[in-house]
């Protein structure tokens, strides 16, 4: 039992090899002991993908926010452009 628990702290705490007491266990507990995850690694995985999804999303937000906004820029200066046009066209109206 306490060679088991050294060898859960020794997964804990470096970068496991499974090799760390083989001489003692079967190949299969071995395998499946660097395998399992304890629950609150499992957690802070989860989280941390919670955490990048979210990342990415404010990301992405933010470029649309800005291509709306460079969009609304876009919007006003051809709303501008077309007030002059018009203008230009009731001169040209008038001179005639």
């Amino acid at each position: 039992m306490m060679k088991l628990s050294i060898f859960f702290l020794c997964a804990m705490l470096s970068n496991f090899t499974p090799m760390c007491f083989a001489e003692d266990l079967p190949d299969d507990e071995i395998r499946q002991m660097a395998e399992a995850k304890p629950e609150s690694v499992q957690k802070v995985e989860e989280k941390a993908l919670v955490d990048l999804g979210r990342s990415q999303a404010l990301s992405r937000l933010n470029d649309l926010e800005s291509r709306i906004e460079a969009v609304e820029r876009d919007q006003q200066f051809l709303e501008d452009r077309v007030r002059m046009l018009d203008r230009s066209v009731d001169d040209l109206r008038r001179r005639l």
